[in-house]
């Protein structure tokens, strides 16, 4: 798989990042704080959509093994929608 198709994205406290603080989401219930996805993307490389991890509480950024699953359930989800 290339690693540049399956980017991930991660915040460790997003309560913490000035871009996203301000969200309802990080700001108010459910507060949330960390987040890590990684994009859908269709044969011609469209993000049409992506899948991610959230929790409620700061963690440290994912390791190598957690990103590279994040990558595998985005590819297996893309296969899963361009055989339906």
């Amino acid at each position: 798989m290339e690693s540049d198709s399956y980017a991930c994205f991660s915040v460790s406290d997003l309560s913490k990042d000035p871009r996203i603080r301000d969200l309802l989401y990080v700001a108010g219930p459910p507060y949330m704080r960390f987040y890590a996805g990684t994009p859908l993307l269709t044969k011609s490389n469209v993000p049409i959509g992506s899948v991610f991890v959230i929790d409620s509480r700061p963690r440290g950024l994912p390791d190598k093994f957690e990103i590279d699953l994040l990558r595998v359930m985005a590819r297996k989800v893309m296969e899963y929608l361009e055989m339906s």
